[in-house]
């Protein structure tokens, strides 16, 4: 009898702890709800889409600024402000009348600095990588150029910060699938300045599916702009993000942690990072 009786018991609770899992496995993986200590911005990658495309990412983003009452968003395109994404969503879509911050090719540097809690600052800074790479390929730096590279150390010296963001057109990493990635001629002197001033992350746009690449301290990531696929290689999750035609990315921003997701237009999260001011990470 007691034996009978003990077998039922670890039966019982054997087929509770099977239930728990599966429905813990089961759970759609949600962003942090939003908490007075966390600041949360949207980054997003431009360029032509067709228009339903282009309403159906704008609409998934508002619900998601607004639930999380981010507080700007980073578009990474070509025409800056005159990109038809940022002049669809200010135009059209209520929640998304935050501050934009654009980068795109020809427009020049800026810093932008935005407070986060315990009167701690989150730092943004632009590249012009169009210039950057051109003097790099075919002739000396101008004196505009060295000028470019020397506001960025001076800035990250100066700041007192302690979340250092770098957004650039151009990636300086591309994905080439299956764990491959290539590194183009500006990554070597832009990597060298992130790590010796302590850049977390380098924002930029990334064709098809967007990428996460981890070199040194500074994670390099990639928002999707519309394309084919990661050029119709099959992506690896160590470098590609699968799943992320026509997405963006929701940060939050802690004193302690950065945590990325990355959302496609249906609002399903594929991918999500952590970066602790340690300068370790989570995937």
């Amino acid at each position: 009898m007691g034996r009978s009786w003990t077998m039922t018991v670890f039966t019982q609770c054997a087929l509770f702890i099977l239930l728990w899992v599966a429905l813990y496995m089961g759970k759609s993986e949600k962003p942090r709800r939003a908490s007075p200590l966390d600041l949360y911005f949207i980054s997003v990658g431009g360029g032509e889409r067709p228009p339903s495309d282009r309403t159906l990412l704008l609409r998934q983003m508002e619900k998601t600024a607004r639930f999380y009452k981010v507080k700007f968003i980073v578009s990474i395109a070509e025409l800056g402000e005159e990109d038809p994404l940022v002049k669809n969503a200010t135009l059209e879509f209520p929640s998304l009348k935050v501050p934009w911050y654009t980068s795109g090719s020809g427009r020049g540097y800026f810093w932008k600095q935005v407070s986060i809690p315990y009167d701690r600052f989150l730092d943004i800074f632009s590249v012009d990588t169009r210039s950057l790479q051109d003097c790099l390929q075919t002739r000396p730096a101008t004196v505009d150029e060295r000028d470019q590279l020397e506001w960025l150390v001076e800035k990250l010296k100066a700041t007192n910060g302690i979340w250092h963001i770098v957004i650039g057109f151009h990636p300086l990493i591309n994905c080439q699938g299956h764990k491959n990635i290539m590194k183009t001629k500006l990554f070597q002197p832009l990597h060298h300045i992130f790590q010796k001033y302590e850049v977390n992350v380098y924002l930029s746009r990334q064709e098809g599916a967007g990428h996460y690449i981890k070199e040194g301290t500074t994670a390099y990531i990639g928002n999707p702009i519309p394309a084919v696929v990661c050029n119709g290689i099959t992506c690896n999750n160590a470098c590609c993000i699968e799943g992320m035609h026509n997405g963006f990315l929701l940060h939050r921003v802690s004193p302690l942690e950065m945590e990325s997701y990355y959302i496609n237009s249906t609002g399903k999260i594929v991918f999500r990072s952590t970066l602790y001011q340690g300068r370790k990470e989570v995937m």
